[in-house]
């Protein structure tokens, strides 16, 4: 059975509010370098979820895996350890990565 990762871009913050957006025009190179890297040196083990947290809607904190990786930026620090947060308090017996 195939391991889970979900890897998440972090969105920036307006005041306590996530910044939302309808189209994500600038991609992260980060994400599909990530899901790049699983995919070669896993030989195929685990299944690569990729969620961008600037589009429209709420992050599903319901999704399960093995890992969470989390990339963020200075700017996008505070809704990084948000999530993580979050994922620890939902489960905390799976590992959370902060990186960026």
């Amino acid at each position: 059975m195939k391991k889970k990762v979900v890897l998440i871009q972090a969105a920036q913050m307006e005041g306590e509010k996530v910044k939302k957006v309808e189209k994500s025009y600038i991609v992260s190179r980060t994400m599909p370098y990530l899901a790049a890297l699983f995919a070669e040196y896993s030989h195929g083990d685990w299944e690569i979820v990729l969620i961008d947290d600037y589009l429209k809607g709420e992050y599903p904190f319901d999704e399960t895996a093995d890992l969470y990786a989390i990339t963020a930026m200075a700017a996008t620090l505070d809704r990084a350890i948000q999530i993580g947060e979050i994922l620890k308090r939902k489960n905390p017996q799976i590992p959370v990565i902060i990186g960026g």
